[in-house]
């Protein structure tokens, strides 16, 4: 099962935006014509998950989704919303560049968000940010996963997609991100092409990563 007993999660997509152009991303020409969850679904939502008469709940965990989820304003607001409803954790999926600024960190981490899970492409400035296409966007990644390990009583998940750019680069990544106190997980996703041939080269076979 892992850390997470994911049976007890659900997840809610509630944006589609998002400020890097990721080399990988499957989305990226159409996420502009997606829908995310309206404020009434996202408020059903939080009706299913009320406390019975015994205290107990559908689910323990929101996982907060949706290309860029620190671009919505309301995100704090969300957060306590979920938690008021009984949610036990909260999650954002992020790449984590406004976390850089500490404040807003502890702002999510008052609002009820104790779980990030944070895409670091690569274990180097030069090639994540290329990755990317968004010069700084790595020191910033990395000042934000330090922002929330030094403020504590969270769970830090990295994600690294593995293309043919980045695959070389993960153990040094594992050594890079090692000091983090508060990392419980990684996560390695293979790149997967939302078509049926692979014209962008970024796919690498299982044993080359192995």
């Amino acid at each position: 099962m892992g850390y997470f007993d994911h049976t007890r999660y659900v997840e809610l997509t509630i944006h589609f935006r998002c400020n890097l152009k990721c080399k990988h991303c499957m989305i990226l020409e159409t996420m502009h014509h997606l829908d995310p969850a309206t404020d009434e679904q996202f408020q059903s939502l939080l009706l299913e998950n009320r406390p019975d008469a015994d205290g107990h709940t559908k689910w323990d965990g929101l996982i907060l989704t949706g290309s860029e989820a620190t671009l919505r304003r309301d995100l704090p607001d969300l957060a306590k919303r979920a938690k008021d409803a009984g949610f036990k954790h909260i999650r954002i999926q992020t790449h984590g560049m406004r976390l850089a600024d500490a404040r807003y960190c502890q702002t999510l981490v008052d609002a009820g968000i104790d779980e990030f899970f944070v895409s670091v492409t690569a274990d180097t400035e030069e090639l994540h940010d290329r990755i990317t296409e968004v010069p700084g966007s790595f020191r910033k990644t990395i000042q934000g996963l330090e922002n929330l390990d030094a403020i504590g009583n969270v769970r830090l998940i990295t994600n690294t997609v593995v293309t043919q750019l980045s695959y070389q680069s993960l153990p040094r990544l594992v050594q890079r991100l090692r000091p983090l106190k508060h990392l419980v997980e990684m996560n390695f996703w293979n790149y997967w092409p939302m078509r049926e041939v692979d014209d962008t080269g970024l796919l690498v076979s299982h044993l080359e990563v192995a």
